[in-house]
C-alpha cells in the first residue's frame, strides 16, 4: 500500500501547470515530499537494503541524502527489469 495519498503523489510530479498553482503552498508541497521520502525510504528497507536513505527528490546534495555502489547497484537492476520494489 502506498504512503502518498493521490493528491500528494501529484504534487511529487511539479510540472510547469501545477507548479504555478501551488506558489506559496509550501506546507502542501512540504508533506507531499516527506510522504514521498517516506515510502522511498520504506522500499529500500523492504529491500533489505542498509545503506540508502532518501531526503532529496531531485538527486542533488542533502547531508542525509546516500546510498552505497552496491545498493545503487541494486536498485539499478530493480529499475531495469522494470519491477516495483514491493
Amino acid at each position: 500500500m502506498s504512503v502518498l495519498e493521490p493528491w500528494q503523489a501529484e504534487i511529487v510530479k511539479l510540472n510547469m501547470s501545477n507548479y504555478l498553482e501551488l506558489d506559496g503552498r509550501q506546507d502542501i508541497i512540504e508533506s507531499a515530499l516527506a510522504a514521498f521520502y517516506q515510502e522511498m525510504n520504506q522500499n529500500v528497507r523492504d529491500m533489505k537494503l542498509r545503506d540508502t536513505h532518501f531526503m532529496s527528490a531531485h538527486g542533488m546534495h542533502h547531508d542525509m541524502n546516500y546510498s552505497s555502489g552496491y545498493d545503487m547497484a541494486l536498485i539499478s537492476h530493480h529499475c531495469m527489469k522494470n519491477q516495483t520494489f514491493r
